[in-house]
């Protein structure tokens, strides 16, 4: 922080305009803050803000873990404890909980990791991966998947994944720590850099730059001129880009960096400092009490000076309801979902398969069929809906169609494991999901990457024969047959076009029309 003569401060991680102060006042505010001791006062940080204040002193005040808090204030060492100041004596607890609300057949307890109880019902706890947890207690195995103990037994879900379509100026990812990929605008690449989209930038002290939809925006800021007064000279702060005026006597060197007789800055945690007339004098200050609005919470983040508050984690929209940050819900009998940081995750009940000789009995109110005993199909190791609608199969080799077991796959569809899966609908035979092998009468032609059937052939490549299309050389960029004397156009914008071959120049006898050689 910095006390400028004759402009605003602004504070670059507030954002905010925070004081001006003229001549007079920086004279003022350095030599109060040398003699801060003789006349009773010390510095305080207001709640929520950035820059210190001068405050009576107080004895009420009290000192922790090398901080002043002021009287009354409240501060968290770790996230279950709770610490308050009153008259100079600090005194810490856990965090206060709300008493949980359990209801019939619940009891309270506080999971691992958590500082706060739940409620949790009573019944049988469940054993998983030499880990017990109590009847109806959740957690995550993995990032994508989510475990329940129901009366005993697990019941695992994997996360549900959308599909989703991008734009040309889009990526498909999947960012860390989530799930599911998204759309992400492509970057930008400055000077050797990686920007993502909406970031910003300091090309240099007077450019800033920003990436939009992958392409880096740059704006220069201009200065105006500076006329300085009587007592100051023209100085230019390191890093930034307009030249400023500064008293011209009694600067200081903090730490490798010049300060001007007058400059007021933060030191480290909750110091601050001065320049007064060649000497640096430097102040702790204490924090003031901090009372959080209703849609905020108190919390005090590593490496900052005082505790703040912060805003609720945003709701989620889903399917037209609203719901809060941690909010958890059914939709259907086999989906759950939840919110979290604004962003809705839902999640598949996986069912168990039925054991041999039993049979899959679906129910309208639970998500996994139950289990019944039944003499399924001899082709069948297990079975639903009727006893020769086969769920697996008894012969190792045979694959699954629609309730059948089959030596192959029907035209159309490829074994994925030992399950038949369809096809691309323009495939009429494929080897995978994205592998065609043939492909049917209104889409006849396939891809020279063997992944998707076409009507004609794409820029790129030429039509082999009725059913095929393959790849240009690689010296064009469009052709109509393989060899490097058959191109259309070329791969290099410099090259020229030569009886279909591409060339760095036409040669004797012809000149150059249009990228042409005649």
């Amino acid at each position: 922080f910095q006390f400028y003569h004759k402009r605003r401060l602004v504070d670059e991680k507030c954002g905010k305009r925070r004081f001006l102060f003229w001549n007079d006042d920086v004279e003022k505010f350095a030599v109060k803050l040398t003699s801060l001791s003789k006349v009773g006062e010390h510095l305080r940080i207001p709640a929520n803000k950035c820059c210190p204040e001068c405050v009576s002193s107080s004895q009420d005040s009290c000192q922790y873990e090398g901080l002043i808090y002021a009287h009354d204030s409240q501060w968290s060492p770790s996230p279950c404890s709770l610490c308050v100041c009153s008259r100079g004596s600090v005194s810490c607890g856990a965090r206060p909980c709300p008493p949980p609300s359990c209801s019939e057949g619940e009891s309270p307890f506080t999971p691992a990791g958590e500082c706060c109880p739940k409620c949790g019902r009573s019944g049988e706890s469940c054993s998983w991966q030499g880990l017990v947890y109590r009847d109806g207690e959740q957690w995550k195995p993995s990032l994508c998947s989510r475990c329940v103990c129901s009366s005993g037994h697990v019941q695992c879900s994997v996360a549900e994944c959308q599909q989703v379509s991008c734009k040309a100026h889009e990526n498909l990812v999947i960012q860390p720590g989530q799930c599911c990929p998204q759309c992400v605008s492509n970057p930008c690449l400055s000077a050797g850099q990686q920007h993502q989209d909406g970031e910003q930038w300091q090309k240099n002290a007077c450019t800033t730059c920003v990436c939009h939809h992958g392409q880096s925006k740059c704006h220069t800021h201009t200065c105006r001129p500076v006329k300085c007064e009587k007592g100051q000279t023209k100085v230019k702060r390191a890093g930034q880009c307009c030249d400023e005026c500064a008293a011209a006597k009694g600067s200081c060197l903090y730490e490798g960096t010049v300060r001007y007789h007058g400059d007021m800055w933060s030191g480290t945690g909750c110091e601050f400092c001065s320049c007064v007339r060649g000497q640096v004098l430097c102040q702790g200050a204490e924090c003031g009490r901090v009372e959080c609005p209703q849609g905020s919470a108190f919390v005090h983040l590593p490496g900052k000076c005082c505790p703040e508050c912060s805003s609720v984690r945003a709701a989620c929209l889903h399917q037209g309801l609203s719901f809060k940050d941690m909010d958890q819900w059914t939709d259907g009998s086999c989906r759950e979902c939840e919110c979290h940081d604004a962003q809705v995750t839902c999640y598949l009940r996986s069912c168990p398969s039925c054991p041999p000789a039993t049979l899959a009995v679906a129910r309208d109110d639970q998500c996994c069929p139950e289990c019944h005993p039944v003499q399924c199909h001899v082709d069948c190791l297990s079975c639903s809906g009727t006893a020769d609608h086969c769920e697996t199969c008894r012969d190792l080799k045979a694959v699954l169609h629609l309730g059948r077991c089959l030596s192959i796959c029907p035209p159309g569809h490829y074994a994925e494991g030992r399950v038949c899966s369809a096809c691309q609908s323009s495939c009429a035979t494929c080897s995978s999901r994205w592998d065609c092998l043939s492909c049917g009468s209104q889409r006849p032609l396939l891809s020279a990457e063997h992944d998707q059937c076409l009507t004609s052939c794409p820029r790129g490549s030429y039509q082999h024969d009725q059913t095929h299309c393959r790849h240009c050389d690689e010296s064009c960029s469009d052709c109509r047959g393989p060899s490097r004397q058959e191109c259309v156009s070329c791969s290099d914008p410099a090259a020229l076009l030569k009886h279909g071959e591409c060339v760095p120049e036409c040669g004797v006898g012809f000149y150059s029309q249009d990228g042409v050689c005649s």
